[in-house]
């Protein structure tokens, strides 16, 4: 066997959502992500389409979103991130 030459291509923002907007999903996504552990499937429905996420149930505890790209298509902002958590 021998290693695979892959190597991921990067996702880099292409400058279609302005800071303000940026912003705004940062303080929503780490609203979520501090709720996310300890969340039932029930409070999940709230946030995302059934059986997306399942539940954790852990105590885990938010730390940082990790390098947060964000990228406009047409009325969607797509994401691609991170989430660094802390373990009791």
């Amino acid at each position: 066997p021998v290693k695979s030459g892959y190597t991921p291509k990067a996702v880099q923002s292409d400058g279609t959502v302005d800071s303000i907007t940026t912003e705004e999903i940062n303080e929503f996504l780490t609203t979520f992500f501090k709720l996310y552990p300890t969340a039932t499937a029930k409070e999940l429905t709230y946030y995302v389409s059934e059986g997306v996420l399942k539940p954790v149930g852990k105590e885990y505890i938010f730390s940082e979103l990790v390098n947060p790209v964000y990228n406009r298509n047409g009325n969607q902002v797509t994401a691609s991130l991170a989430v660094k958590y802390l373990d009791n």
